[in-house]
């Protein structure tokens, strides 16, 4: 064969290689349907978790933990819909939302996505421990990002208006309003939550005893409101608190002198033990 045929051979040989390449790609997403039906077909639903204990993830990510927490993530989302598809249990959701936060303790939405998703049941009454485990990873995330407006709005709102009404009345749901209406507080001021949020947080407070928190809470709330209305009911609530507590606090003023009226000069009545100006602590021996 001379040079110039085998040159011409090889110029075919390279133009059939792309095309080669053009038939084996076609062939291949011809295939595809059908791999893929028959890859489906052979997937069940399953409820079991099958990932190792989040400590041990730590340790089996070899460095890419931010990496495994992505594929973790994905994994999560698809048993959730899984759950809903078959009107699952979600009994191990909350061990996907920890093993993703216990990889990449950075990954802050992956707190509020389990803490809220997590709490949402297509069927059936949603479990106290459940409310409780969403309210323990919010708080891990909180911890880790404090302050933080969106976080403190999404575990007050969480306290208040999921665990709390679900408490028998007494110290445990006391102690969890008053939790409650510190996150409220501190997301109203950052800006997050509903327009209502500073009235509502200002009765939480009032509700607790907590009158002067109150005043200061909505002095400070006020000049950062930009609905008018909002604007003048806060301003009205103010005018009345500080009304309420000036009031108060003549109240507890007057039963102090009282008491050292008694404690002094019990024969003499209130005008004129005023009048006498007995300091504190002076008390007369009979």
């Amino acid at each position: 064969m001379t040079s110039a045929s085998h040159a011409a051979w090889s110029r075919v040989g390279l133009l059939r290689l792309p095309l080669g390449l053009v038939l084996a790609f076609a062939l291949a997403l011809s295939l595809q349907p059908a791999t893929m039906s028959r890859y489906l077909a052979h997937q069940s639903y399953t409820q079991r978790y099958l990932l190792p204990s989040k400590e041990s993830l730590v340790w089996l990510a070899l460095g890419y933990r931010e990496a495994l927490a992505d594929l973790i993530w994905v994994r999560g989302l698809i048993y959730y819909g899984e759950e809903l598809q078959h009107r699952g249990a979600m009994s191990d959701f909350f061990r996907y939302a920890e093993a993703i936060t216990a990889l990449d303790v950075e990954f802050r939405k992956a707190y509020i996505w389990g803490a809220s998703v997590g709490l949402y049941r297509s069927h059936g009454e949603l479990p106290v421990d459940d409310i409780k485990q969403a309210v323990t990873l919010l708080e891990s995330g909180y911890a880790h990002f404090a302050p933080d407006g969106l976080m403190a709005w999404e575990l007050g709102s969480l306290l208040a208006y999921e665990l709390s009404p679900r408490l028998e009345p007494g110290e445990e749901k006391d102690a969890v309003m008053a939790r409650a209406s510190e996150f409220l507080v501190e997301a109203s001021e950052a800006g997050h939550g509903p327009p209502w949020l500073a009235l509502v947080s200002s009765s939480n407070l009032l509700n607790l005893g907590k009158t002067q928190r109150a005043i200061d809470y909505l002095k400070r709330i006020y000049p950062t409101l930009r609905d008018p209305d909002l604007q003048e009911k806060v301003r009205q609530r103010l005018v009345s608190l500080e009304a309420h507590s000036e009031a108060e606090a003549l109240t507890q003023s007057l039963a102090l002198i009282e008491a050292r009226r008694q404690a002094t000069f019990p024969f003499v009545d209130l005008p004129l033990f005023l009048l006498l100006r007995v300091p504190p602590g002076d008390e007369t021996n009979d």
